[in-house]
């Protein structure tokens, strides 16, 4: 049901680079990524993402949307022995364009297929349910240009004794509002409508704004040289580690009346990446797996009654404390043109899951086909995954490089 009609989705990315000496300067449209997890977005907060039509695009990469950016980075010459590489950076977002994380709306209508299918059990509803239809939203954003939507990022990066490091800072909006359910101006005239199915559609009206992005935090990177076993194939694994610390960050509580709460928080992440050798697999090549956590910590969480959790920017549930783990693997056969890969990630506090099995085939040096599927599950109705275990897909895509 969507249209990509608006300028900035059918041109991507435009830059101009000028590099004098130890400096590099880029203006333009672009993407700048921060962050070494997979799946999981921590620190890579400036791009706004793209998830209308769904959690996994065919290609990942095609979710980041290109913005207006400014960047700029100084590499100044060091003559300690410890300390190579070393690189100072600085962008900043003049708002040219505000342009947001494109959620899953609420009802078909709006959201198409992928809209999420929240109900509400109440036994004097017709069939013991309602489901939760499109909205009317109003939508507190910063106009364009205005300094109230200025962004602004730093980053210093560094080889410290084989440890790839970075030191990050940023200070912004959030790419996804936080909302409000206004109950008081719920009119149950206009504002209740049927399904096909029998069950009451409701349309309430929503409150959103965004809000301030504030956070310090650091990556770091390097292989672990004594891990590589010859019985497992001699190569070493590489750590991944990433984190930050935010400061009052906007929750909305889910509570009537609602109301947004702000708290300090933590998100970290930890992966290794590893080529291992298992012969009954495959016995010519290595296969390749990454296992990941990811860690979400609310300071100042206060429960309410009857409500078990708050919900973030990203219209998603959160706890006090929130784990999620991760799996990827993938090994290469037929001389590395047939590639099979599995990932599976599981959010321990909503106790769901995400899987997704993909084959790719080089037919050529020109011609790739690549195909899978895509399944969600979920145990607690209208929490993590499961708004979305109605949603299982299958895909296939097909390119040609000349």
């Amino acid at each position: 049901m969507g249209v990509d009609d608006n300028y900035w989705q059918i041109l991507h990315e435009l830059h101009v680079t000028w590099k004098p000496e130890n400096f590099l300067f880029r203006v333009g449209k672009q993407i700048l990524s921060w962050g070494e997890m997979d799946g999981f977005r921590i620190m890579d907060q400036i791009n706004p993402a793209d998830f209308r039509r769904g959690f996994a695009d065919v290609e990942f990469e095609n979710n980041l949307i290109p913005i207006w950016l400014v960047k700029s980075e100084w590499y100044p010459k060091t003559n300690i022995s410890w300390l190579q590489d070393l690189a100072l950076e600085f962008t900043f977002n003049p708002n040219a364009d505000f342009i947001s994380d494109l959620n899953p709306l609420f009802g078909n209508d709006d959201g198409g297929i992928w809209n999420p299918f929240v109900r509400t059990f109440d036994p004097t509803l017709p069939f013991g349910e309602g489901y939760l239809g499109s909205a009317y939203y109003t939508t507190d954003k910063p106009p364009r240009w205005s300094s109230s939507g200025f962004e602004y990022a730093f980053r210093t990066k560094a080889v410290i004794n084989d440890f790839i490091l970075t030191l990050n800072y940023f200070y912004g909006i959030d790419n996804s509002p936080v909302f409000k359910f206004r109950y008081d101006q719920f009119n149950p005239d206009r504002d209740i409508s049927v399904a096909s199915n029998g069950r009451l559609l409701f349309h309430f009206p929503i409150d959103t704004e965004f809000k301030r992005l504030h956070f310090a935090g650091l990556t770091l990177s390097r292989d672990i040289p004594f891990l590589a076993s010859s019985a497992l194939g001699g190569v070493a694994p590489i750590f991944r580690f990433e984190g930050f610390y935010a400061f009052d960050t906007t929750f909305e509580t889910n509570t009537i009346p609602d109301e947004w709460k702000k708290s300090d928080e933590i998100r970290a992440g930890l992966g290794f990446d590893w080529k291992i050798k298992v012969p009954f697999i495959n016995d010519k090549a290595n296969i390749f797996i990454s296992p990941q956590v990811y860690y979400r910590r609310i300071m100042d969480y206060k429960e309410s009654p009857g409500v078990d959790a708050w919900t973030d920017a990203q219209q998603n549930f959160v706890e006090k404390d929130n784990w999620q783990t991760s799996l990827f693997m993938s090994t290469p056969y037929l001389n590395a043109k047939l590639t099979p890969s599995f990932f599976w990630l599981h959010d321990f506090a909503w106790d769901s899951n995400f899987y997704r099995a993909q084959v790719t085939y080089d037919w050529s040096s020109s011609w790739r086909i690549s195909g899978g599927y895509v399944w969600l599950s979920g145990n607690k109705p209208n929490y993590g995954f499961e708004p979305f275990a109605n949603k299982d897909y299958a895909f296939m895509k097909l390119t040609y490089k000349f």
